[in-house]
């Protein structure tokens, strides 16, 4: 997925949203949020994030710009987005886009917000990011997860620093979110779903087999990571493709710390293992994503 869920909470004050999409959808995140069944006329309060990168925060300035609205980060990424770190984003290592912002205020671990006419905790939810935040509504027992946890998998593991501390940290996050025993969960990409242990075991089977074969993860990363160049330029020529695994920082790199291929043997792996995983397809030269961004 290019777009992340966007989570529209609305009560008496006005509303507040939850994560924002990527840039390239900005103008559908627009319309969409615009709807008589989501905001409607109702004032945005504010837009939160649960973490900082390109699928999460690219429609933040489209929609500080529409509705003047602040934006709530969290704290550990303050410094990044206030001189907009591109290092920290992912912007030139992985190829990826966000239109800048300035973030209003943070939100820090154990604090909490008001929004949807419930409360919401803040807590740590390292792995994916290592300062990604999920809200918590003990009342109802409801839990915004961003990438930290999808019905079937979890947001990519980035061996940053290493890969051994990416997985403690997504480890730790998911026997936080088991003790919490939520009775939904809102993910950050596809639906909403209530079998919490069912996708956390699903999810620590994908860890252990990162953690036993770091190779798995870095192809399982590089694969993410041209889909998601793919779902936002929606095709690349074929004839085009060595010279961007050559030119994108995040190729060289995991494939020298873990593969030691030579590119253009991974470039192809790369293609036709998303070709069979019918993620993409190859039509007049050129690669196109199976599915809308």
């Amino acid at each position: 997925w290019l777009n992340c869920n966007q989570i529209v909470l609305l009560d008496d004050g006005g509303g507040v949203v939850i994560d924002t999409g990527h840039s390239s959808c900005a103008n559908e995140t627009l319309r969409l949020i615009a709807a008589p069944e989501n905001l409607g006329a109702t004032p945005l309060t504010r837009v939160i994030n649960t973490h900082c990168h390109a699928d999460h925060m690219g429609g933040n300035a489209a929609l500080a710009r529409r509705y003047d609205c602040p934006i709530a980060i969290p704290a550990a990424d303050a410094d990044n987005v206030r001189t907009w770190n591109r290092a920290a984003f992912l912007l030139d290592y992985a190829d990826h886009a966000i239109d800048r912002f300035d973030y209003t205020d943070t939100l820090d671990v154990g604090d909490e917000f008001r929004a949807g006419g419930f409360t919401w905790q803040e807590l740590a939810a390292p792995g994916h990011d290592a300062n990604a935040l999920i809200f918590w509504c003990e009342r109802n027992r409801l839990l915004i997860t961003g990438d930290a946890l999808w019905e079937n998998g979890l947001g990519v593991m980035f061996p940053e620093p290493t890969l051994e501390h990416a997985l403690s940290g997504a480890y730790a996050t998911l026997n936080r979110i088991e003790a919490l025993a939520p009775r939904w969960i809102i993910p950050g990409h596809g639906a909403p779903f209530t079998d919490a242990r069912g996708a956390i075991e699903r999810a620590r089977h994908k860890l252990d087999g990162f953690a036993a074969d770091p190779k798995k993860n870095a192809r399982h990363a590089l694969k993410a990571l041209l889909s998601f160049t793919l779902l936002a330029r929606r095709r690349m020529r074929v004839s085009a493709l060595l010279a961007y695994v050559i030119d994108v920082p995040c190729f060289r790199d995991l494939n020298d710390r873990y593969l030691g291929e030579p590119l253009a043997a991974l470039a192809e792996q790369l293609v036709t293992e998303l070709v069979n995983a019918k993620a993409a397809r190859i039509e007049a030269g050129c690669i196109t994503p199976t599915q809308a961004a």
